[in-house]
């Protein structure tokens, strides 16, 4: 539920549309806390005009303030998130088998399918060279594909874990988005597609879309 910060609202969430806020955004929708959104460029480094976004050691988005507390990077956030009682229902109890495989999980999705797609996108961070350049992005679209039929081969059916929705759902269908104008999206292999889908019309997914004024890619 998006307030205005300090008006007896204390979360706030900087974004960068289409970023790795969209977890951190979905989460603060479907846990109906009060939060403010900022908006920035993730070209541009922090101005005059975001004050708090000095206190960020990261100095980029996604970044949240809770209070007097400030947390950055992606998987931070959504374990601060997922802390707070209203959310709890999205993640295992911490310290319980499904808590540590729901961890597991949640960082192999950071580590290991995003990396992919940053080789992919950004190939210039590893290769100078047109030639390496490609190198590096066919390489990370090769695994992707490894990492998807591993994924296949452990999710349930519609979600990611036996019981239900979690935050993991969310992170993957993110991810999934990022894929969709690759050769090979996400949503070919058939259990990640139903998580995929599923999640994708959650009503939190949907708004957050409509507020960061982005859009599932339309592929012809």
């Amino acid at each position: 539920m998006s307030r205005c910060f300090g008006e007896g609202v204390s979360i706030l969430l900087y974004y960068s549309p289409g970023s790795g806020a969209q977890v951190p955004h979905v989460l603060l929708e479907e846990a109906v806390l009060d939060y403010e959104l900022r908006r920035l460029d993730a070209r541009e480094p922090p101005s005059g005009e975001q004050p708090l976004l000095h206190n960020i050691p990261s100095r980029r988005a996604p970044a949240l303030v809770d209070g007097t507390e400030v947390v950055f990077e992606t998987g931070a956030i959504i374990l601060h998130i997922l802390a707070k009682q209203e959310a709890s229902y999205m993640m295992p109890a911490y310290g319980s088998p499904d808590g540590s495989r729901f961890l597991q999980w949640l960082f192999y999705l950071i580590t290991t399918p995003q990396q992919s797609l940053l080789e992919y996108y950004t190939p210039e961070r590893w290769a100078t060279s047109e030639e390496d350049r490609e190198k590096v992005r066919h390489n990370g679209m090769v695994k992707l594909i490894h990492q998807c039929d591993f994924m296949e081969s452990h999710v349930a059916q519609g979600s990611f874990m036996p019981f239900g929705f979690t935050a993991l759902d969310i992170y993957l269908t993110m991810l999934a988005r990022w894929t969709v104008i690759m050769e090979i999206p996400m949503t070919r292999w058939d259990r990640l597609g139903a998580i995929i889908e599923a999640t994708r019309e959650r009503p939190s997914f949907q708004k957050m879309m409509r507020m960061q004024e982005i859009a599932w890619p339309e592929t012809d």
